[in-house]
């Protein structure tokens, strides 16, 4: 594991939790699924799809 901080692996050989890491807090597909229920649901609130290809486009999010 990659620190940013000189410090950080210093905490983390004594046993402390690292301040920083490099890596990504989320997966990918975590972030990707949460954005696309977010647009999906603004287009539904704005009506700009209707309630049935929400739900679709629910199923097919949740799918992935």
């Amino acid at each position: 594991m990659q620190h940013k901080d000189p410090k950080a692996g210093k905490a983390m050989a004594k046993g402390e939790m690292p301040l920083q890491t490099s890596g990504p807090l989320f997966p990918a597909d975590v972030v990707r699924q949460t954005w696309l229920h977010y647009f999906n649901d603004y287009l539904r609130e704005r009506h700009i799809i209707t309630e049935d290809e929400w739900r679709k486009m629910r199923r097919l999010i949740d799918k992935d």
